[in-house]
């Protein structure tokens, strides 16, 4: 698979301002995707220059809300022709197919913090339209199998809840023209789910290969309530 084209790489630190070249502006907003730390301008770089990233870090330190950005940036550029969003449902298959509807409808509830990360840069009437046409895809991660993604930005979030199967899956499911990334804090730990340490051992066995960015993210980095990164070191 190429790398990414030279040209098209940001520097540390520089301002995502968004650029109209489509006729479906309309439903972009006029929000920049600016890093507030280092650690962020650093999450940002890597994710210019890498085919594949992994960043990990703390509650609030913007891990999903700049995959999000990045993504909408990307469609907006015509980089990419889809976003692709999920999420490790873990040890909730069950409670899952109980639920009414069509898989939209059952990953929905799951899938809201993606949702509002990327109605920061796309109103909410533009993401429905795209999950219409199929350019905005929700899709299990458990349900990859088999799948390719072409000229697609993807996002798994909560990574750290998924089994080392089911990263090695996620990540190579991907085809040319596409962007990965993958985010999770590899200190949490869900009582359902038996994955400990899986996001950690992708990590050492990725870490030097071309083409793939590792990013970590610290309490430092931490921008929602200054509190926010104190009870988490505490708890």
């Amino acid at each position: 698979m190429g790398r990414k084209n030279p040209e098209r790489r940001q520097q540390a630190g520089a301002v995502h301002e968004p650029v109209r070249v489509n006729q479906e502006d309309k439903g972009y907003k006029d929000t920049p995707l600016r890093a507030l730390t280092l650690g962020q301008k650093y999450f940002l770089r890597t994710l210019s220059n890498s085919d594949v990233t992994i960043c990990t870090g703390p509650p609030g330190t913007g891990k999903t809300h700049i995959a999000c950005g990045m993504a909408a940036q990307a469609m907006r550029h015509g980089d990419v022709e889809k976003i692709v969003l999920c999420r490790p449902v873990g040890g909730m298959e069950k409670e899952i197919g109980y639920l009414p509807g069509g898989i939209r409808d059952k990953l929905g509830p799951y899938l809201v913090p993606l949702f509002d990360e990327l109605s920061c840069y796309m109103t909410y009437e533009f993401i429905k339209h795209l999950m219409d046409v199929g350019r905005l895809e929700i899709v299990p991660l458990a349900a990859l199998q088999g799948r390719t993604f072409k000229d697609s930005f993807v996002v798994l979030d909560e990574a750290q809840n998924a089994s080392y199967s089911d990263l090695k899956m996620f990540f190579t499911r991907f085809g040319e023209g596409s962007t990965v990334v993958a985010s999770g804090d590899i200190r949490q730990k869900v009582d359902h789910v038996a994955n400990e340490g899986s996001l950690s051992s992708v990590i050492d066995r990725l870490y030097d290969l071309e083409g793939v960015g590792i990013c970590h993210l610290t309490h430092d980095d931490v921008v929602r309530h200054e509190l926010t990164a104190e009870i988490d070191q505490r708890l």
